[in-house]
Protein backbone atom coordinates (compact mmCIF):
# COMPACT_ATOMS: atom_id res chain seq x y z
CA UNK A 1 0.00 0.00 0.00
CA UNK A 2 1.35 3.50 -0.78
CA UNK A 3 2.34 5.63 2.33
CA UNK A 4 -1.03 7.45 3.44
CA UNK A 5 -0.91 10.86 2.60
CA UNK A 6 1.24 10.41 -0.11
CA UNK A 7 -0.07 12.17 -3.36
CA UNK A 8 2.62 11.44 -5.80
CA UNK A 9 2.97 9.13 -8.34
CA UNK A 10 6.37 9.13 -8.90
CA UNK A 11 7.02 8.21 -5.25
CA UNK A 12 4.07 5.69 -4.98
CA UNK A 13 5.91 3.74 -8.48
CA UNK A 14 9.07 4.52 -7.18
CA UNK A 15 8.62 1.99 -4.07
CA UNK A 16 7.03 -1.17 -6.49
CA UNK A 17 8.17 -3.69 -8.62
CA UNK A 18 5.66 -4.03 -11.66
CA UNK A 19 6.47 -7.56 -12.91
CA UNK A 20 3.39 -8.65 -14.57
CA UNK A 21 0.99 -6.71 -16.80
CA UNK A 22 3.32 -3.60 -17.07
CA UNK A 23 6.70 -2.27 -16.30
CA UNK A 24 9.65 -3.58 -14.17
CA UNK A 25 11.01 -1.68 -12.19
CA UNK A 26 14.77 -2.16 -11.35
CA UNK A 27 16.98 -0.08 -8.54
CA UNK A 28 19.98 1.34 -8.81
CA UNK A 29 21.53 2.62 -5.82
CA UNK A 30 25.69 2.27 -5.86
CA UNK A 31 26.37 3.47 -2.13
CA UNK A 32 23.91 1.35 -0.22
CA UNK A 33 25.68 -1.64 1.62
CA UNK A 34 23.29 -3.62 -0.01
CA UNK A 35 23.91 -2.62 -3.52
CA UNK A 36 25.40 -5.49 -5.76
CA UNK A 37 25.40 -6.03 -9.85
CA UNK A 38 24.40 -10.07 -8.34
CA UNK A 39 20.99 -8.70 -6.84
CA UNK A 40 18.29 -8.73 -9.16
CA UNK A 41 17.52 -5.18 -8.60
CA UNK A 42 14.06 -5.74 -7.94
CA UNK A 43 13.53 -3.47 -4.95
CA UNK A 44 15.86 -0.83 -2.78
CA UNK A 45 17.05 -3.45 -0.05
CA UNK A 46 18.83 -5.39 -3.11
CA UNK A 47 19.70 -2.45 -5.61
CA UNK A 48 22.18 -2.59 -8.49
CA UNK A 49 25.87 -1.01 -8.03
CA UNK A 50 26.24 -0.04 -11.46
CA UNK A 51 24.05 0.67 -14.67
CA UNK A 52 26.25 -2.12 -16.12
CA UNK A 53 24.53 -4.06 -14.06
CA UNK A 54 21.28 -2.87 -14.92
CA UNK A 55 21.16 -2.96 -18.86
CA UNK A 56 22.33 -6.21 -18.66
CA UNK A 57 19.09 -7.49 -17.55
CA UNK A 58 17.86 -4.60 -19.19
CA UNK A 59 14.56 -5.69 -21.60
CA UNK A 60 12.06 -3.19 -23.15
CA UNK A 61 9.35 -1.40 -20.85
CA UNK A 62 11.61 -1.34 -17.67
CA UNK A 63 11.93 2.05 -15.87
CA UNK A 64 15.40 2.34 -14.14
CA UNK A 65 15.08 4.26 -10.44
CA UNK A 66 18.64 5.68 -9.46
CA UNK A 67 20.16 7.17 -6.41
CA UNK A 68 22.38 9.73 -5.84
CA UNK A 69 26.34 9.10 -6.65
CA UNK A 70 28.54 9.52 -9.11
CA UNK A 71 28.61 6.60 -11.81
CA UNK A 72 31.80 6.81 -13.32
CA UNK A 73 30.24 4.41 -16.60
CA UNK A 74 29.86 4.86 -20.36
CA UNK A 75 25.99 3.93 -20.30
CA UNK A 76 24.51 2.60 -23.31
CA UNK A 77 20.50 1.88 -23.57
CA UNK A 78 19.71 -0.23 -26.92
CA UNK A 79 16.02 -1.16 -25.76
CA UNK A 80 13.06 0.75 -26.32
CA UNK A 81 10.67 1.61 -24.31
CA UNK A 82 12.93 2.17 -21.27
CA UNK A 83 12.53 5.23 -18.62
CA UNK A 84 15.69 6.18 -16.38
CA UNK A 85 14.48 8.08 -13.50
CA UNK A 86 17.35 10.09 -11.61
CA UNK A 87 15.77 10.71 -7.92
CA UNK A 88 18.34 13.33 -7.24
CA UNK A 89 18.88 16.05 -9.88
CA UNK A 90 21.37 18.49 -8.13
CA UNK A 91 22.93 18.98 -5.27
CA UNK A 92 25.79 16.86 -3.96
CA UNK A 93 23.60 13.90 -4.01
CA UNK A 94 22.70 14.00 -7.82
CA UNK A 95 22.78 11.68 -10.18
CA UNK A 96 25.47 11.72 -12.24
CA UNK A 97 26.95 9.58 -15.27
CA UNK A 98 30.64 10.30 -15.07
CA UNK A 99 32.81 8.19 -17.57
CA UNK A 100 36.86 9.60 -17.43
CA UNK A 101 36.50 9.36 -21.40
CA UNK A 102 34.12 9.12 -23.93
CA UNK A 103 30.39 9.38 -23.97
CA UNK A 104 28.58 9.30 -20.49
CA UNK A 105 25.04 7.84 -21.96
CA UNK A 106 24.80 6.54 -25.74
CA UNK A 107 20.68 5.73 -26.82
CA UNK A 108 20.90 3.36 -29.86
CA UNK A 109 17.00 2.73 -30.05
CA UNK A 110 13.66 4.67 -30.05
CA UNK A 111 11.33 5.66 -27.00
CA UNK A 112 13.86 6.21 -24.21
CA UNK A 113 12.84 8.56 -21.38
CA UNK A 114 15.57 10.56 -19.73
CA UNK A 115 14.68 12.31 -16.17
CA UNK A 116 16.74 13.88 -13.82
CA UNK A 117 20.29 13.01 -14.50
CA UNK A 118 23.52 15.08 -14.76
CA UNK A 119 25.48 14.18 -18.07
CA UNK A 120 29.09 15.18 -17.93
CA UNK A 121 31.44 14.44 -20.10
CA UNK A 122 35.48 15.69 -19.85
CA UNK A 123 35.89 15.45 -24.22
CA UNK A 124 33.23 14.01 -26.06
CA UNK A 125 29.36 14.64 -26.56
CA UNK A 126 27.36 13.93 -23.61
CA UNK A 127 24.42 12.26 -24.53
CA UNK A 128 23.71 10.36 -28.33
CA UNK A 129 19.82 10.41 -29.09
CA UNK A 130 19.58 7.77 -32.17
CA UNK A 131 15.75 6.75 -33.19
CA UNK A 132 12.55 8.37 -32.44
CA UNK A 133 9.84 9.02 -29.71
CA UNK A 134 12.72 9.91 -26.82
CA UNK A 135 11.89 12.18 -24.14
CA UNK A 136 14.54 14.33 -22.38
CA UNK A 137 13.52 16.83 -19.23
CA UNK A 138 14.87 17.87 -16.28
CA UNK A 139 18.27 17.03 -16.99
CA UNK A 140 21.98 18.94 -16.52
CA UNK A 141 24.32 18.34 -19.56
CA UNK A 142 27.89 19.56 -19.10
CA UNK A 143 30.37 19.69 -21.97
CA UNK A 144 33.71 18.99 -21.87
CA UNK A 145 36.07 19.90 -24.89
CA UNK A 146 39.79 20.90 -25.73
CA UNK A 147 38.36 22.35 -29.21
CA UNK A 148 39.82 19.59 -31.66
CA UNK A 149 36.13 18.32 -32.68
CA UNK A 150 32.77 19.39 -32.37
CA UNK A 151 30.70 17.89 -29.21
CA UNK A 152 27.38 18.79 -28.14
CA UNK A 153 25.04 18.41 -25.44
CA UNK A 154 22.79 16.03 -26.97
CA UNK A 155 23.20 14.34 -30.16
CA UNK A 156 20.26 13.52 -31.73
CA UNK A 157 20.46 11.35 -35.05
CA UNK A 158 17.51 10.27 -37.01
CA UNK A 159 15.59 11.17 -34.09
CA UNK A 160 11.69 12.06 -35.29
CA UNK A 161 9.24 13.01 -32.52
CA UNK A 162 11.45 13.96 -29.90
CA UNK A 163 10.75 16.16 -26.51
CA UNK A 164 13.47 17.99 -25.19
CA UNK A 165 12.55 20.43 -22.50
CA UNK A 166 13.23 21.83 -19.03
CA UNK A 167 16.75 20.74 -19.15
CA UNK A 168 20.17 22.77 -18.03
CA UNK A 169 22.62 22.63 -20.73
CA UNK A 170 26.40 23.90 -20.36
CA UNK A 171 29.23 24.36 -22.50
CA UNK A 172 31.76 25.90 -20.38
CA UNK A 173 32.72 28.39 -22.74
CA UNK A 174 34.09 25.74 -24.96
CA UNK A 175 35.17 25.60 -28.52
CA UNK A 176 33.24 23.91 -31.25
CA UNK A 177 30.82 22.72 -28.30
CA UNK A 178 27.02 22.88 -29.19
CA UNK A 179 24.11 22.87 -26.86
CA UNK A 180 21.82 20.63 -29.39
CA UNK A 181 22.55 19.50 -32.71
CA UNK A 182 19.95 18.02 -34.84
CA UNK A 183 20.78 15.82 -37.23
CA UNK A 184 20.54 12.60 -39.47
CA UNK A 185 22.44 10.14 -41.03
CA UNK A 186 20.13 8.34 -42.87
CA UNK A 187 17.16 10.30 -42.97
CA UNK A 188 16.68 13.64 -41.60
CA UNK A 189 15.48 14.04 -37.71
CA UNK A 190 11.76 15.77 -37.92
CA UNK A 191 8.69 16.74 -36.24
CA UNK A 192 10.99 17.80 -32.69
CA UNK A 193 10.43 20.55 -30.12
CA UNK A 194 12.31 22.20 -28.08
CA UNK A 195 11.33 24.12 -25.15
CA UNK A 196 11.76 26.11 -21.66
CA UNK A 197 15.74 25.08 -21.49
CA UNK A 198 18.53 26.98 -20.46
CA UNK A 199 21.29 26.75 -22.90
CA UNK A 200 24.49 28.52 -21.63
CA UNK A 201 28.10 29.26 -22.61
CA UNK A 202 28.53 27.61 -25.94
CA UNK A 203 31.33 29.41 -26.97
CA UNK A 204 32.43 32.48 -26.15
CA UNK A 205 33.78 35.79 -27.66
CA UNK A 206 35.82 35.06 -30.20
CA UNK A 207 35.69 30.89 -29.74
CA UNK A 208 32.68 29.31 -32.06
CA UNK A 209 29.72 27.38 -30.82
CA UNK A 210 26.46 27.23 -31.26
CA UNK A 211 23.38 27.04 -28.71
CA UNK A 212 21.27 24.94 -30.98
CA UNK A 213 22.32 23.84 -34.35
CA UNK A 214 20.21 22.38 -36.83
CA UNK A 215 21.49 20.79 -39.51
CA UNK A 216 20.04 17.51 -41.22
CA UNK A 217 16.56 18.36 -39.69
CA UNK A 218 12.92 19.71 -40.52
CA UNK A 219 9.85 20.78 -38.56
CA UNK A 220 11.37 21.71 -35.63
CA UNK A 221 9.42 23.66 -33.08
CA UNK A 222 12.15 25.68 -30.87
CA UNK A 223 9.92 27.83 -28.01
CA UNK A 224 10.34 29.29 -24.57
CA UNK A 225 14.67 28.54 -25.01
CA UNK A 226 17.00 30.82 -23.09
CA UNK A 227 20.46 31.43 -24.65
CA UNK A 228 22.83 32.74 -22.32
CA UNK A 229 26.09 33.85 -22.80
CA UNK A 230 27.30 31.26 -26.01
CA UNK A 231 28.78 32.28 -29.62
CA UNK A 232 25.29 31.88 -31.49
CA UNK A 233 22.10 31.38 -30.20
CA UNK A 234 20.70 29.11 -33.01
CA UNK A 235 22.18 28.30 -36.40
CA UNK A 236 20.55 27.09 -39.06
CA UNK A 237 22.67 24.93 -42.18
CA UNK A 238 21.15 25.07 -45.33
CA UNK A 239 18.21 22.97 -46.34
CA UNK A 240 15.64 23.06 -48.23
CA UNK A 241 11.90 22.95 -46.92
CA UNK A 242 13.51 23.12 -43.36
CA UNK A 243 10.22 24.90 -42.14
CA UNK A 244 11.46 25.28 -38.83
CA UNK A 245 9.22 27.54 -36.13
CA UNK A 246 11.43 29.80 -33.91
CA UNK A 247 9.06 31.77 -31.34
CA UNK A 248 8.94 33.39 -28.00
CA UNK A 249 12.84 32.37 -27.03
CA UNK A 250 15.42 34.78 -25.07
CA UNK A 251 18.49 35.49 -25.78
CA UNK A 252 21.34 37.21 -23.54
CA UNK A 253 24.88 38.47 -24.25
CA UNK A 254 25.72 36.25 -27.28
CA UNK A 255 29.18 37.02 -28.57
CA UNK A 256 28.07 36.62 -32.36
CA UNK A 257 24.59 36.12 -34.44
CA UNK A 258 21.62 35.56 -31.85
CA UNK A 259 19.63 33.71 -35.13
CA UNK A 260 21.68 32.68 -38.18
CA UNK A 261 19.81 31.11 -40.71
CA UNK A 262 21.98 30.34 -43.36
CA UNK A 263 18.97 29.68 -45.90
CA UNK A 264 19.29 32.44 -48.67
CA UNK A 265 15.58 32.68 -49.54
CA UNK A 266 13.19 32.62 -46.66
CA UNK A 267 10.80 31.44 -49.30
CA UNK A 268 12.47 27.94 -49.64
CA UNK A 269 13.48 27.54 -46.25
CA UNK A 270 9.90 28.01 -45.01
CA UNK A 271 11.58 28.85 -41.42
CA UNK A 272 9.45 30.70 -39.05
CA UNK A 273 10.94 33.30 -36.59
CA UNK A 274 8.98 35.45 -34.60
CA UNK A 275 8.25 36.87 -30.92
CA UNK A 276 11.87 36.62 -29.64
CA UNK A 277 13.30 38.55 -27.06
CA UNK A 278 17.26 39.63 -27.26
CA UNK A 279 18.30 41.45 -24.55
CA UNK A 280 21.40 43.26 -24.33
CA UNK A 281 22.55 42.02 -27.81
CA UNK A 282 21.09 43.58 -31.25
CA UNK A 283 20.18 42.78 -34.28
CA UNK A 284 17.84 45.23 -36.20
CA UNK A 285 17.28 48.80 -35.36
CA UNK A 286 14.30 49.05 -32.73
CA UNK A 287 15.16 52.64 -31.71
CA UNK A 288 11.74 53.25 -30.54
CA UNK A 289 11.35 49.71 -28.68
CA UNK A 290 7.84 49.01 -30.05
CA UNK A 291 9.02 45.78 -31.21
CA UNK A 292 8.96 46.26 -34.52
CA UNK A 293 12.22 46.51 -36.36
CA UNK A 294 12.35 49.92 -38.57
CA UNK A 295 13.79 47.52 -41.75
CA UNK A 296 11.50 44.50 -42.06
CA UNK A 297 13.22 41.20 -42.18
CA UNK A 298 12.25 38.06 -42.09
CA UNK A 299 12.01 37.53 -38.04
CA UNK A 300 9.44 40.36 -38.25
CA UNK A 301 7.90 41.07 -34.85
CA UNK A 302 11.07 40.20 -32.63
CA UNK A 303 11.73 42.69 -29.10
CA UNK A 304 15.36 43.57 -28.88
CA UNK A 305 16.43 45.42 -25.48
CA UNK A 306 19.34 47.11 -26.44
CA UNK A 307 20.14 47.24 -29.96
CA UNK A 308 23.60 47.63 -31.27
CA UNK A 309 25.07 49.37 -34.20
CA UNK A 310 25.88 45.27 -35.86
CA UNK A 311 22.92 43.20 -36.89
CA UNK A 312 22.19 40.14 -34.34
CA UNK A 313 20.20 38.40 -36.94
CA UNK A 314 21.72 37.01 -40.57
CA UNK A 315 19.47 35.49 -43.02
CA UNK A 316 17.14 36.16 -45.55
CA UNK A 317 15.03 39.64 -45.49
CA UNK A 318 11.21 38.78 -44.92
CA UNK A 319 8.98 38.48 -48.18
CA UNK A 320 5.73 38.60 -47.93
CA UNK A 321 3.61 35.92 -49.15
CA UNK A 322 2.32 36.14 -52.99
CA UNK A 323 -1.59 36.27 -52.58
CA UNK A 324 -2.52 36.02 -56.48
Amino acid sequence: MPTTGTTSIRNQSGTLNFSKGGSTSIYLDKNSLTASDKNDGYSWSRPKKTFAGVTDILEPWMEIWARGGIYQENVVIDEENVVIHGLVQAGLDRVEIAPLSGVPLDVQVGYVELEGLALVSTNSSVCKLTGPGHKVHDCYCEVGSDGGAQYSGLLLNDADGIDIHHNHLNGRYSLSTVGIRVDGTLNASVDGRIHDNYIEKFGTVGVAGQGINFNNAQRFLTIKNIFDSCYNGVYLNLKANSLHSIIGNSFFANASVDICDMNPDQQTSGNFINNNFYGYSGWYQDNDHDGIAEVPVQAYYNYDYSPLASPHYQGPSYKARYVA
